[in-house]
């Protein structure tokens, strides 16, 4: 937790990939959620009997459902993506920091 401040101001340091996909991911994430509140407050839908249903009962098209699964494709995927980016992040703070990770170095 102490060397939150190298994560701040060695931010210039990361490669473009990743000062791209940290914040286009968590934008992703957040609009899917938001969209799977909206569009679908009765979430989960799933078929029964023939019919794609929502939670409270509400009927739903078969396109209303395939939306459905790709909205939660992309909250799955940008999540996985915002973490992996995230967790890159702590990486290259580390090894700007010269943190070996672990071991004992004397002071």
């Amino acid at each position: 937790m102490g060397n939150f401040g190298l994560f701040v101001l060695e931010y210039r340091a990361y490669p473009l990939w990743l000062k791209m996909l940290l914040p286009l991911s968590g934008t992703i994430l957040m609009v899917s959620l938001i969209m799977q509140m909206v569009l679908f407050p009765d979430n989960p839908v799933f078929l029964r009997n023939g019919e794609y249903v929502g939670k409270y009962g509400a009927i739903h098209t078969r396109e209303e459902y395939e939306m459905f699964l790709w909205i939660n494709r992309a909250i799955l995927l940008s999540g996985l993506a915002f973490f992996g980016a995230f967790l890159s992040t702590l990486y290259y703070a580390r090894q700007a920091s010269g943190d070996k990770g672990g071991q004992n170095q004397p002071n």
